[in-house]
């Protein structure tokens, strides 16, 4: 399901294909190491994680202060208040899901081409940009 979706998103965002080493010159076609993904990663796991302990701990105090009052009273949750705290984490979820696919998507889309002249950088899934070092 995976490469399906890759190729679906390669057709729509357009996205071309891994670069060509330019005719005439001993070139180099490589992309970036496992390493470079795994650090990316860490550093998406680390810019989440503020937002997932915020997330628990509302959501946890909201519950719990919900409940406390109303099992004293005898009166029934708030369905929107329930359903707020449910709604919430998916989408949360739902977002970290889609950025981690866009992390991926943007290291496989990331490409080298080392010449003997110069090197060529490209990068990116929305908006794929090129720089060359001569």
């Amino acid at each position: 399901m995976y490469r399906q979706l890759c190729e679906l998103l390669d057709r729509w965002l357009r996205i071309p294909p891994a670069p060509e080493a330019p005719p005439g010159h001993s070139a180099v076609v490589f992309r970036a190491a496992p390493a470079f993904f795994r650090y990316r990663v860490l550093g998406w796991v680390l810019s989440k994680l503020p937002l997932v302990l915020l997330l628990m701990g509302g959501i946890g105090t909201v519950l719990a202060h919900a409940f406390d009052d109303r099992s004293t009273r005898g009166e029934p949750l708030q369905p929107a208040l329930v359903g707020m705290c449910l709604l919430v984490p998916v989408l949360v979820l739902l977002e970290m899901g889609i950025s981690l696919l866009c992390l991926r998507l943007d290291y496989e889309k990331r490409w080298y081409v080392l010449t003997d002249r110069s090197l060529r950088v490209r990068e990116g899934v929305w908006t794929v940009r090129e720089m060359t070092v001569r």
